[in-house]
């Protein structure tokens, strides 16, 4: 009996498991990759707050669904494509030429169908109404990824759930006026890259922490947080519309070699070391 129900116990605490991979590119630099798995899939949906007309011209031709952001209510702030049912593009990339050549983003390529049913399922939410099937952590070939939607799943609170466990953190963004978020980082000490907008921003969170100034060219439009362990990234900015009013997205991986990667974009970064 006892065995038995261990065996229970044991099943209702795992997480759905399955093989795949990731894989991370920062922009400029990233056009490339990008338009080569739109050319390469055939059943592609895909979420856009901005995004170029040869760009939905190139769509189009595929025959993609395509879902854009509507002036008329909050926010449609996603960033995301599904390809063929099992490989998402998700990051900070509105897929536009100042987004591919003169803003630093990063999108992140995840091959998983367990990820890619999520994010239709949010892509059918957003333009049907349909109920959305979210599966938020599963194994991806033993890698741990969390996935969040906002407004519903409380982005703000994901973050900070997940930051205040870890240290050293180090952040990447575009904004910040999150006062729960910034109190967090200022505890631990954090430190950051900030796009310059944010010295004039009303509630900016940029004067109590511990930040550098983006001063390379371009803007800096990356929504990330990382540590040692996790990566924080999407198209979340830790704002109060984010969390609250717009349809964002955010992908938690828990994985040391893609945080190697944005430990090295952060550098460059620092000193403007990049090559476009």
């Amino acid at each position: 009996m006892k065995l038995i129900f261990l065996i229970i116990l044991l099943t209702a605490c795992s997480i759905p498991s399955e093989e795949g991979s990731i894989e991370v590119e920062f922009c400029p630099g990233c056009y490339n990759t990008f338009i080569s798995l739109i050319n390469n899939s055939e059943n592609i949906s895909c979420a856009f707050y901005e995004v170029d007309k040869k760009i939905i011209s190139l769509l189009e031709e595929k025959k993609a669904n395509i879902f854009l952001h509507n002036k008329t209510w909050g926010l449609m702030h996603n960033k995301y494509c599904v390809l063929n049912k099992k490989t998402v593009i998700t990051g900070s990339l509105n897929p536009t030429n100042n987004g591919f050549t003169k803003n630093r983003n990063n999108i992140v390529i995840i091959n998983s169908s367990i990820l890619a049913n999520n994010y239709l399922s949010k892509f059918n939410n957003l333009k049907y109404g349909s109920k959305t099937k979210i599966i938020h952590k599963f194994k991806l070939s033993g890698i741990i990824i969390e996935n969040y939607f906002c407004p519903e799943d409380s982005c703000e609170e994901k973050v900070i759930n997940i930051l205040e466990k870890e240290k050293n953190i180090k952040f990447m963004l575009f904004t910040i006026t999150s006062d729960s978020i910034g109190n967090l980082l200022k505890e631990r000490n954090a430190s950051g890259i900030i796009d310059p907008l944010q010295k004039n921003i009303k509630g900016s969170e940029y004067k109590k922490l511990n930040t550098e100034v983006y001063n390379c060219k371009g803007k800096l439009h990356h929504k990330v947080f990382f540590t040692d362990n996790i990566v924080i990234t999407g198209s979340y900015n830790p704002t109060n519309a984010g969390n609250t009013i717009n349809d964002e997205n955010i992908i938690i991986i828990h994985n040391k070699k893609i945080v190697n990667k944005f430990k090295k974009e952060f550098s460059l970064l620092q000193h403007c070391t990049f090559s476009d």
